[in-house]
């Protein structure tokens, strides 16, 4: 009886090669699957690496742009012209020019001696056009230096009463000093004339008369 069953009821066997294919078929589905998966993670890549390289392409090209619309222009410098200055001379070799004006016999000898007694020894002592300069001036060169400036004018100061200083570059000496009166000076009164009366003369014709 079981033999019967089994003649009436055979198992049919499908051949290798239908079995192969039932198990590969599956497998090729999924692999295309993951290719594709592969292929569009791998753009999505190269998408956002593209974005992020373009980025900082386009960020440093701002950037230097913007530094070269900061950058200052160049400026053309003017160099200043030197004025050439006039060096001091030495004062033994400056010329000194002492005019008495007060009309007091003996003041530019006195001024001339403190002069010399200073170092400067190239004076000329003469008499001023006017007598009656109160003041005293003085004038410098522009060959005069600061030092000798200063020690001329100390020493007038000191001697006379006022003292007007003045800057004349186009004076003939180098220093030109005009006396004025000294401190303490006081002018001399003019005395007034004396006028000497006549005796009156005497009449004779009253005496001859009486006789």
């Amino acid at each position: 009886m079981e033999e019967g069953q089994s003649s009436s009821n055979p198992t049919f066997t499908k051949p290798r090669s239908m079995q192969d294919d039932e198990v590969t078929f599956p497998k090729a589905k999924k692999q295309r699957k993951l290719n594709k998966k592969v292929i569009i993670i791998i753009v999505v890549i190269l998408v956002i690496i593209a974005i992020v390289v373009g980025f900082f392409a386009l960020g440093g090209r701002s950037e230097e742009d913007g530094v070269d619309t900061i950058s200052p222009t160049p400026t053309l410098k003017v160099q200043p012209t030197s004025i050439p200055i006039p060096q001091p001379v030495d004062k033994k070799i400056l010329k000194i020019q002492l005019l008495n004006g007060t009309g007091i016999p003996g003041e530019a000898a006195f001024l001339q001696g403190k002069f010399e007694n200073l170092g400067y020894e190239d004076i000329e002592a003469d008499n001023a056009d006017s007598s009656d300069n109160e003041s005293t001036s003085v004038s410098f060169s522009d060959k005069v230096g600061k030092d000798s400036e200063e020690e001329v004018t100390y020493q007038l100061e000191e001697i006379y009463e006022d003292v007007d200083v003045v800057k004349d570059k186009d004076l003939e000496y180098d220093i030109k000093v005009v006396i004025g009166y000294r401190k303490g000076h006081t002018s001399t009164p003019t005395k007034a004339p004396t006028v000497t009366e006549k005796p009156a003369p005497t009449s004779t014709s009253s005496a001859e008369t009486s006789d």
